[in-house]
């Protein structure tokens, strides 16, 4: 056979082997690189950042992370998903590596904005209607308690379930606990009533009784109810009607004195026989 044939079969065997050995050597390198993430890659502590309703340690727990964990192998969703299951104020959470051997998981908390009685408790909710918490009736929290609205089978972490004869009160209600909370009017507001939408009205101080009217323009009324009391005497009594607050309009009727009882005539004073 002619020795050019030859060397030609040698170089077609060459070409066709190296695509292989090119895959081998891929392979190679990506299993070294996954033994020593393996090894190396070891978390070796877990901080918590954001929480402050719940602890560290509790968040950390229920997470299911724990040290020993690969860095880069973690179950990220699942942990996630552990921690909204485990805790109703947590609202979003994102794990992140801090290299060579941190997790970082970090919290961000809901803000309760209101409280509604049912069955003896309060229970907290959120400006989206999420129940956070049940407390007892006697627990001092200064947020407002919402009356015209009736839960429905509550469960802490879900969202609110109303009768259907209610359920156009929940959006006002919401909108006027979130106004109070960003004036930060929450903590004055003993109460909200939304029994009639064309009726809504507040408690203020326990010494107002506050007329906001339909559902409209709550931040101008508000705006303009701060207004109305800093111009009131200090410490006065009675209801203040702010349901035409878009006109400027407000009117207060002072609480109704108590009677005077009639004067006794002095003993040195009556006549005598």
């Amino acid at each position: 056979m002619p020795r050019y044939v030859q060397k030609n079969r040698k170089r077609h065997r060459k070409k066709r082997g190296g695509p292989v050995y090119f895959l081998l050597s891929l392979a190679l390198i990506a299993a070294s690189v996954t033994l020593a993430v393996g090894v190396f890659f070891k978390v070796a502590r877990i901080e918590v950042e954001g929480s402050t309703i719940y602890t560290p340690a509790g968040i950390a727990a229920a997470s299911g992370l724990k040290e020993g964990d690969n860095l880069f192998f973690l179950r990220k969703n699942a942990a996630i998903r552990a921690i909204f299951d485990e805790f109703p104020y947590v609202e979003d959470v994102r794990l992140r590596r801090r290299l060579p051997d941190t997790i970082v998981i970090e919290i961000t908390e809901r803000v309760s904005v209101g409280m509604i009685p049912h069955e003896g408790l309060f229970w907290m909710i959120d400006g989206s209607g999420k129940l956070l918490e049940k407390i007892m009736l006697h627990t001092a929290v200064p947020k407002p308690v919402v009356k015209g609205i009736t839960l429905l089978s509550p469960s802490l972490g879900e969202d609110m379930a109303l009768p259907q004869n209610e359920r156009d009160r929940l959006r006002p209600a919401l909108s006027l606990l979130l106004s109070l909370h960003w004036r930060s009017l929450s903590a004055r507001v003993s109460e909200i009533d939304v029994s009639r939408l064309d009726q809504i009205t507040l408690e203020y101080e326990d010494r107002l009784h506050v007329i906001l009217g339909a559902a409209d323009e709550i931040e101008i009324k508000l705006a303009f109810m701060e207004k109305s009391v800093k111009e009131l005497p200090a410490g006065a009594k009675g209801t203040l009607d702010l349901a035409r607050a878009g006109d400027k309009i407000a009117s207060f009727l002072p609480a109704s004195a108590p009677p005077t009882p009639p004067e006794t005539p002095d003993e040195t004073d009556a006549e005598t026989g």
